[in-house]
């Protein structure tokens, strides 16, 4: 895979694959029969950045600023915070400072400017806004640079030719950043391409029942995959490993090394390897760390108890569990120094912590906690093992970590200091270092630019894949979606997820993608971007276990089929209007549970207003203009200047109707001033239409009556009926989308009923019907006239009333249409469970108005 790698600095996307990628290198050297080799000069992204940015200091070493760690920035972001007026209504810190810093760093990786208006018409960008003031002037004042800034701080040294880099080349990203971008292009450096992958490739897709059963599989693949080749390279890309990474382990220790005694394992025997690793606060030799630094302050007794019998103590087991039950006996609920027991256990460590001060720099604190921890005998007497020995050096990095806030804090004191510890050590993850291990398991993004001989995606249904947007909350998301940030809109989510997903399916010759089919009760479904695999089954693609043998002689349930549902009454008024129709048309049971059961779906929210809301607006505009007009020939005898006030007029009623009810902010008011231009223009292009039409009366504008269609009666609302000079009428219906076609009103089951059912029940003589298509630029009626409308009233009649009739019948069936097309926007497939009898695929064209 390194092949072409021969000189200079290659940049990779993950710590994991430049490991690889050096492990590569050197074993492909030992095969050419070298003993002695040049090391590759391989580095993730921010070890790279880093480097660069110590040589400039090295240069420079008294104008160039100090770089601080991820902990030293979120302090600042913390005093900023701490010290706002937002300070007072926050209910999580910790997150809030979170967020903050990642907004920072999105700002910085994406280049985009920065406008205060924006900012302060939202109340938490407005708030971001002076956060980030107040960091930009304690790290301008104090010399500092955070990391987000290091792109563009050595892009200026670059330019200005104060730093000379050789020659560069990066790899492995599925996208790069206009930040690194433009700092790859001012170092020229090149995309790194490996030799093009040459094999059959093999790509299927299996449903298991749910994760657990899948990672069950997944190992049970990759053990037969290590059996049948033992120097195979396998790969498990496991969708939010970081929340599964400890049943991952506990799963592939009983499939891998079932008879391993855990107790002392040998690192080097250990056939798999989870890269994300779990929190370091969650490793249990840290975990009795922080349980030992919390003695001082007080514990719980169960927290007492839990440390008591922890195997990292220099501590004789008989006798801790003598000073356990002692504490249990005396009812104590805190422990700390003040109770004689705990001091006769840990003296050592009790005279140690009582000659503490009471504020100290955490560089103090750093060594304090080190010394306490050595008095009460951490990490035990016993022969640690290799991942012991490097938890302990991880260990002695948190404290570093700690030791390196004394440039942000002030002297602080012993429980702020544990405090700042135990954060550390929650965000830090700890992973034992790959010994080259040959079943590699790993996140979605850290599987980039890696090849495998056979790899499981794990995790990939329609829930999580492709990721709903997560929008920063302290940045406009108007300003997130114009530069193309992670997370801001649906459009880029499932882009950036398409890419991921083609390069995880070319990264082997054998890909099996799996997916949960339930979440607890939920039934979930395949995620869309690997819908077009060929499906196996589940004994074809795992091997068989006890568990599986006792499911599967369950007895299977009975399928009972769905008969007529119960009649309605002639001439019953159902509420629903012609949708009733048009949902009977696509699928007759979609239009009896949502109209005879009452089930819907919640309303997405919208940000700004809405395309639903948009429509309303135009036609009630419309409607409120004639009114004022009335006829062509008033339209024509008004001046121009007496329309565009009628028409601002009839725009500003329209949507102080349809926003009366939203929260008004300054985001819902640019939205509305937007729409109001847009709607201006849009008005006046279409009365450009009017005018050149035949003389007409408007006899009737969003006019409701009662129609009986088959049997059942309805609710009906037409956008606008226009009297002809000829005595005859003009039925229009107002449309605000580009996707329609007067094709829809024809066949036995028409997508677009609605004008035909106006058509045959208005009891007028109708001598048009059109779509008054309302779309800039593009604005037209579109329909039937004539002898050509006359041919088609027929058919009409039979067909509305055919559909009236159905409905009132009770014609229930589940038929959809157009088959999975119909189905891939219905919210109803809990009801009509038709994803039980076949897949729900999603089509590339969303269907129109």
């Amino acid at each position: 895979m390194v092949e072409s790698y021969t000189q200079g600095t290659l940049v990779t996307a993950n710590s994991r694959l430049s490991r690889q990628l050096r492990l590569d290198y050197d074993a492909e050297r030992r095969q050419q029969g070298l003993r002695v080799w040049e090391t590759a000069d391989i580095l993730p992204r921010g070890a790279w950045l880093a480097r660069m940015w110590q040589e400039c200091a090295w240069r420079d070493p008294f104008n160039a600023p100090v770089l601080l760690s991820p902990e030293q920035e979120e302090v600042l972001w913390e005093q900023a915070i701490t010290e706002s007026d937002a300070n007072h209504v926050l209910l999580d810190l910790p997150a809030t400072v979170s967020a903050a810093a990642e907004a920072w760093s999105l700002l910085h990786a994406s280049e985009a400017p920065r406008d205060a208006a924006e900012f302060h018409g939202l109340p938490d960008p407005g708030a971001f806004w002076g956060w980030m003031h107040v960091v930009e002037r304690k790290l301008r004042d104090n010399g500092w640079i955070t990391t987000s800034q290091l792109p563009r701080a050595l892009h200026d040294q670059v330019i200005a030719g104060t730093l000379l880099p050789g020659p560069l080349s990066h790899y492995g990203f599925d996208e790069l950043t206009p930040a690194d971008r433009r700092l790859f292009e001012a170092c020229h450096a090149e995309a790194w391409m490996t030799a093009p992958a040459l094999f059959e490739r093999h790509q299927y897709r299996v449903g298991l029942r749910d994760s657990c059963e899948e990672l069950n599989q997944a190992g049970a693949w990759a053990r037969r995959k290590l059996e049948g080749k033992p120097n195979a390279r396998i790969g498990i890309v496991v969708k939010g490993l970081a929340a599964l990474s400890t049943p991952i382990e506990r799963i592939f220790d009983d499939i891998f090394h079932p008879s391993l005694d855990f107790a002392c394992p040998a690192a080097s025997m250990m056939a798999f390897h989870i890269s994300v690793g779990a929190a370091s606060a969650d490793i249990p030799m840290i975990a009795a760390a922080l349980l030992i630094l919390g003695m001082k302050s007080g514990l719980q007794i169960g927290e007492a108890g839990m440390l008591l019998r922890s195997p990292f103590l220099r501590l004789e087991r008989l006798h801790a569990s003598r000073l356990y039950s002692e504490l249990r006996r005396q009812g104590i609920e805190t422990i700390s120094f003040d109770i004689e027991a705990l001091r006769r256990g840990f003296p050592a460590m009790a005279e140690a912590a009582n000659e503490l001060r009471e504020r100290q720099h955490p560089s103090e604190w750093s060594k304090a906690f080190s010394k306490l921890l050595g008095s009460a005998g951490w990490p035990g007497d016993r022969a640690l093992t290799p991942s012991e020995h490097q938890t302990v050096e991880h260990w002695k990095g948190l404290l570093s970590q700690l030791a390196a806030l004394d440039i942000v804090l002030p002297r602080i004191t012993y429980g702020q200091a544990l405090q700042r510890l135990r954060e550390i050590a929650q965000d830090r993850r700890f992973a034992p270092r790959d010994e080259g291990a040959p079943v590699q398991v790993m996140d979605v993004l850290e599987a980039a630019g890696s090849r495998f001989d056979a790899v499981w995606i794990a995790g990939l249904h329609g829930g999580v894949w492709p990721e709903a947007p997560r929008p920063n909350p302290f940045l406009p998301l108007s300003l997130q979606r114009a530069a193309g940030m992670p997370h801001s809109s649906p459009e880029r989510e499932l882009n950036y997820s398409r890419r991921v997903t083609q390069r995880l399916l070319n990264s082997a010759p054998e890909v099996m993608c799996s997916y949960p089919l339930f979440a607890g009760e939920e039934k979930l479904r395949v995620s869309p971007l690997i819908e077009a695999l060929p499906e196996i089954s589940v004994s074809s693609a795992v091997c068989d276990t006890p568990l599986r043998r006792i499911f599967s002689a369950a007895v299977p349930l009975d399928q009972q089929p769905l008969g007529p549902a119960p009649p309605l009454q002639p001439g019953t008024l159902q509420r629903g209007g012609m949708n009733v129709l048009a949902n009977q048309a696509a699928c007759p049971f979609k239009a009896f549970a949502m109209y005879r059961l009452g089930a819907r779906q919640y309303d997405a929210p919208d940000i700004g207003i809405s395309p639903s809301e948009r429509g309303t607006v135009a036609h009630k505009a419309l409607e409120l203009f004639w009114r004022d007009v009335g006829s062509q020939r008033e339209l024509l005898a008004r001046s121009a200047e007496e329309i565009a006030f009628v028409i601002d007029r009839c725009i500003d009623a329209a949507l102080d109707s349809q926003l009366s009810r939203r929260y008004r902010n300054a985001s819902l008011e640019r939205s509305r001033a937007l729409e109001q231009v847009r709607l201006r223009d849009l008005l006046n292009e279409w009365l450009e239409k009017e005018r050149r039409r035949p003389d007409f009366t408007v006899a009737e504008s969003e006019g409701q009556s009662n129609v009986n269609a088959g049997g059942l009666g309805l609710d009906v609302k037409v956008d606008r009926i226009d009297h002809l000079a000829d005595g005859t009428h003009v039925i229009l219906d107002y449309k605000t989308s580009d996707k329609i076609n007067i094709n829809d009103w024809d066949g036995n089951r028409p997508d677009a009923p609605q004008l035909p059912l106006y058509t045959v029940k208005s009891g007028r003589e109708v001598s048009g019907v059109y779509y008054a298509k309302l779309v800039p630029g593009q604005t037209a009626l579109l329909g039937h006239r004539g002898d050509d409308l006359k041919q088609r009233l027929p058919n009409w009649i039979r067909v509305v009333d055919h559909l009236g009739a159905s409905f009132l019948q009770g014609d229930a069936s589940v038929d959809p249409k157009y088959g999975t097309k119909t189905c891939e926007f219905c919210d109803l497939h809990a009801l009509c469970r038709i994803a039980e009898v076949r897949p729900i695929e999603t089509a590339e064209d969303e269907p129109g108005e």
